[in-house]
């Protein structure tokens, strides 16, 4: 696979968005792939879409982690 484009943009202190473009002549796919997790590490929406030999993904996602007991983002001591 070779990469034809990755860039990464902070658009906030906690959300970030990512875009990638790949080629793979070694691969024909058609695909289509969404995904909205949440209440989880690095929840977004994610979506990946393959068109013959060129993938494409694009995440915009919170670069935060959760903690699942207090139902809340973990805050991390900046010492």
């Amino acid at each position: 696979m070779k990469s034809l484009f990755y860039k990464c943009f902070n658009i906030t202190k906690h959300k970030t968005l990512e875009i990638q473009l790949d080629y793979d002549p070694r691969r024909i796919e058609l695909e289509f792939w969404l995904n909205i997790p949440y209440r989880t590490d690095h929840a977004g929406i994610n979506l990946m879409l393959t068109l013959f030999v060129i993938f494409l993904s694009i995440e915009f996602y919170d670069n935060r982690h959760w903690d699942d007991e207090k139902r809340t983002w973990k805050v991390y001591d900046e010492k």
